[in-house]
């Protein structure tokens, strides 16, 4: 038998930050897709690197409590989701769990409340998928689980019902649409309203729909544009909201800053609380989107930089608060170390991965103490977890 076909049983006793089960044998970890905690299982290797494993789910001998038949036909297959075979509180726990761990392994020891969540099917306002040329005919599809294969898709569960009606629409219009698309995203709002951009690999681009959304939130309207940022789970978005601007601990005479602030959701509301609130975002649609919610929702205090975040440092002015919102990767050292040497009273730091947030929290740490982590499952039956932090600068 060789190594790629060798057979392993044993039992799941967690699974890694990246949903995979993990079965320890005496060679060390292998990691299982789509087995979950409790379970008893064998899996064949299908890879094998120099410390760990990769093993496909061959047999369940005992199936775990916290096992279920996914909601959707297509999971096991379409890599959109990876945790639809482990009932929504194993799942909460679980990625409880890994915020728990990533802060550990910085040494970092905030109070962490309990995890914020809503629906766990049809919740997420937008979806992009990958068009498929077959010969003459174009189908939508997503990535397999850790894999470049893709998975045709004719509906999925997880978005909101406009999307899902949608789906065969925006298909048909591809495919009318002629030419080499290689993406498409569609987008909906709260009341049903739905666009698509579909994309080339050399970043043409065409628009199904209105060309913006616009979304309704806390009495403030905010347009969205095709290629700015807004976040996925628009059931979750009040409270995420609401937790941000108590954090903050706005006043009528502080100032604010909202760093990477998109199209305003965090620094809009946080405006008409303070005395005035900069804007910062790089990205041009996001803040001439963030301007133009300002100006139409009648909030003077509130202005937009479109700018690089790096270019900030040193600051020019001293804000109260600041609330960082960036991407995947987290804080670049330059901001990192302008944040440090800036010294601002309460830095509210939202995060959609908590190993890049943790690093961060770490490298701030000589001048902020990390007071509470909140985390949120924005994006139920995935592997992904938000979460809204408040540091303090020490005296």
């Amino acid at each position: 038998m060789t190594k790629r076909s060798q057979i392993v049983k044993g039992n799941i006793d967690t699974i890694s930050a990246k949903g995979k089960g993990i079965l320890k044998t005496p060679n060390g970890p292998v990691y299982v897709p789509y087995a979950a905690p409790g379970d008893i299982i064998s899996a064949q290797i299908i890879k094998t690197a120099p410390t760990y494993r990769i093993g496909k789910l061959k047999d369940l001998y005992y199936s775990s409590k916290g096992r279920r038949t996914p909601p959707c036909p297509s999971a096991g297959r379409c890599g959109g989701c990876q945790l639809q075979h482990i009932s929504p509180e194993i799942q909460r726990t679980n990625k409880e769990h890994w915020v728990h761990e990533a802060l550990n392994q910085q040494s970092l020891h905030p109070t962490i409340e309990a995890i914020r969540f809503a629906k766990e099917l049809e919740y997420r306002n937008k979806i992009q998928l990958s068009v498929i040329h077959d010969g003459e005919s174009v189908q939508l599809g997503m990535n397999r689980f850790h894999s470049a294969m893709l998975e045709p898709l004719s509906d999925c569960w997880v978005v909101q019902p406009a999307i899902r009606q949608i789906i065969p629409v925006i298909r048909e219009w591809i495919t009318h649409l002629g030419g080499t698309w290689s993406q498409v995203t569609i987008r909906a709002t709260t009341d049903g309203h739905c666009i698509a951009i579909a994309e080339s690999p050399s970043g043409e681009f065409e628009i199904w729909g209105d060309g913006t959304l616009t979304e309704t939130m806390g009495g403030l309207r905010y347009r969205i544009s095709p290629h700015s940022f807004f976040q996925g789970n628009t059931q979750l978005l009040p409270e995420l909201v609401s937790t941000v601007i108590g954090l903050a601990g706005p006043s009528l005479d502080a100032n604010g800053l909202d760093l990477f602030s998109g199209i305003g959701l965090f620094g809009l509301p946080l405006a008409q609380l303070s005395h005035s609130v900069i804007g910062v975002e790089l990205n041009t649609s996001s803040a001439e989107d963030a301007e133009y919610n300002a100006k139409t929702n009648g909030i003077k205090n509130y202005s937009v930089q479109s700018t690089d975040i790096d270019s900030l440092w040193p600051l020019s002015n001293s804000p109260q608060f600041a609330v960082l919102d960036p991407p995947r990767t987290g804080l670049s050292a330059a901001t990192i170390e302008g944040l440090r040497a800036a010294r601002i009273p309460r830095l509210i730091y939202v995060s959609c991965n908590p190993q890049t947030f943790a690093r961060d929290a770490r490298l701030l740490s000589d001048t902020y103490t990390l007071q509470t982590v909140i985390p949120f499952d924005m994006f139920p039956n995935t592997i992904h977890t938000e979460l809204v932090s408040l540091l303090t600068c020490k005296l």
